[in-house]
């Protein structure tokens, strides 16, 4: 396991001497290229990949180096015009902490933008990969492309890699449960509430982040109190109850129940919410950042014909929770 990973956000038009100076190594600087929403298990294959490489487990007597991870922000997709948001598997935060546990010390941003788009693919790996970060190694995923309109396949990198002196290794797309693994399978297994194969893909359970803010207590009314975190810019699951663990602030993690949608039996404005009732945890959560990994869809959300009617749901959805969680 490394260190703290350390972030570092650079702008698409300073110069690459500046770049240079941040990516020192007394051993090998290895690249890979790429959005890495979700880090996935493939998205692990290629992380493994380039630390081995720059750790020298591949190329034994070699000195330990540095993985650099390199990718952009805002989305290209969204700078391009190709879509007006697109909605996080992984924040930020979440990222770097599952990084450091992969053995990542540097990941780069780069701040993409209209002129760093017009940039070929020779002249982002001149600039970025070859004297900017003055790599030795790349690790180049199957997907992988560059420049203008995508034009530098995967095939022109390591080729042009290559050529330019790097040991360049490609890994090959990862299939799980009969088809490929994908951030945008992800998405689509999200939305339909399919967390526990999601999981399968993520290698963990998917999670939602936020700070915990004042709700109209309606929970603790009725006994049962929650911790709520607004719509986070995440992909939001298919509205319904959830079997969850949150992680607090300290580490801890509880057992709990997430509510993702609307509360439409108590609250008519239609703002998503996630409401977690933690089973076995007292005190006030109010202000902390909190982690929610949802387990197992329960049941979709719905209207209730009152309250009380909803409290006796929520009960057998408590009921429920225990038995998955096993708590």
């Amino acid at each position: 396991m490394s260190g703290a990973v350390r972030i570092v956000r650079y702008s698409a038009g300073a110069d690459s001497q500046g770049l240079s100076r941040e990516s020192r190594s007394t051993g090998p600087v290895g690249v890979t290229i790429g959005n890495f929403d979700g880090l996935h298990l493939g998205h692990r294959e290629v992380i493994d990949r380039l630390v081995a490489m720059v750790r020298g487990k591949e190329q034994p007597g070699q000195q330990s180096g540095t993985a650099v991870i390199v990718s952009f922000y805002p989305h290209p997709s969204v700078v391009l015009g190709r879509a007006q948001a697109i909605p996080q598997i992984t924040p930020l935060h979440q990222k770097v902490s599952i990084l450091k546990e992969w053995g990542v010390e540097k990941f780069l941003l780069l701040h993409f933008t209209p002129a760093l788009a017009r940039l070929s693919a020779a002249e982002f790996l001149d600039r970025y990969v070859i004297r900017g970060l003055g790599a030795q190694c790349a690790v180049l995923g199957p997907d992988t492309a560059l420049g203008r309109n995508r034009e530098g396949s995967k095939e022109f990198i390591a080729e042009y890699l290559t050529h330019a002196g790097l040991a360049v290794s490609e890994v090959s797309f990862k299939e799980e449960l009969g088809e490929r693994v994908s951030s945008r399978r992800i998405r689509a297994l999200l939305e339909a509430g399919e967390v526990q194969v999601a999981w399968q893909l993520l290698g963990r359970s998917y999670a939602l982040e936020g700070r915990v803010c004042a709700g109209a207590a309606r929970g603790r009314a009725i006994g049962v109190p929650t911790a709520n975190i607004r719509s986070p810019r995440q992909v939001i699951p298919r509205h319904g109850v959830y079997a969850s663990w949150v992680r607090l602030p300290d580490g801890q993690k509880y057992p709990a129940v997430t509510n993702v949608g609307v509360r439409p039996t108590v609250s008519a404005d239609g703002v998503v919410t996630i409401e977690s009732h933690l089973l076995d945890y007292s005190g006030d959560l109010y202000g902390k950042r909190i982690e929610v990994g949802l387990v197992n869809k329960l049941r979709d959300e719905r209207k209730f014909a009152d309250v009380s009617e909803l409290t006796a749901q929520i009960a057998n959805d408590i009921e429920k929770a225990r038995e998955i969680l096993a708590c």
